[in-house]
């Protein structure tokens, strides 16, 4: 009960901050709608797995209309994404940590196909001079210690920070037109 009186006063907070008397309606009923969905939403927040608050408000919703067709589909959502199957399921494929170890593995994979892809179009579609400012600004290799600044490239250049501004703004509009149909999987 302290719990949720803690977490209805966020609510009373959030109502208190958006309130205005020029709303028409008096600021208890206000803050009431408030108040019930910090706490919805903090109960939601607190669960290992994470269904959206929409479902379970449509859900709810369904089951006070008697729907049974929208409880049903509200239902299979719930369990699927509680990972609630029959017993002679496999549980260690239902394992959240075994999902979280397979994403990072992927995003790994895709973090590193795009630094590629990224490293390649630098090399091949950019003069020489544009593709060691944009390796130097971004720090890709050879320069993968820290990102240069535009100073520091204008003095390596012995040229004008606007002239390098220039030269990076051009290869970034070549890089974009050839990135741009290969990273459309993305």
């Amino acid at each position: 009960n302290e719990d949720a009186c803690q977490i209805g006063s966020f609510g009373v907070a959030r109502a208190a901050y958006r309130y205005h008397h020029s709303c028409g309606v008096r600021f208890s009923t206000y803050a009431a709608n408030w108040i019930r969905k910090e706490v919805q939403r903090q109960s939601l927040h607190g669960r290992l797995i994470k269904i959206s608050t929409n479902t379970i408000e449509q859900f709810s919703l369904a089951q006070k209309n008697n729907d049974t067709k929208s409880v049903e589909q509200y239902s299979q959502i719930i369990k699927k994404c509680s990972c609630i199957q029959d017993a002679t399921s496999d549980l260690d494929a239902c394992s959240p940590y075994s999902h979280k170890i397979a994403s990072e593995q992927e995003v790994f994979i895709e973090e590193k196909e795009i630094k590629q892809n990224i490293e390649q179009a630098v090399n091949v579609s950019l003069s020489h001079k544009e593709s060691d400012i944009i390796k130097r600004r971004f720090g890709l290799p050879p320069y993968t210690k820290t990102p240069q600044s535009i100073v520091e490239i204008s003095k390596v250049y012995g040229v004008t920070r606007s002239s390098i501004y220039q030269l990076e703004s051009k290869a970034l509009k070549t890089l974009k037109k050839v990135l741009k149909p290969s990273m459309a999987f993305v």
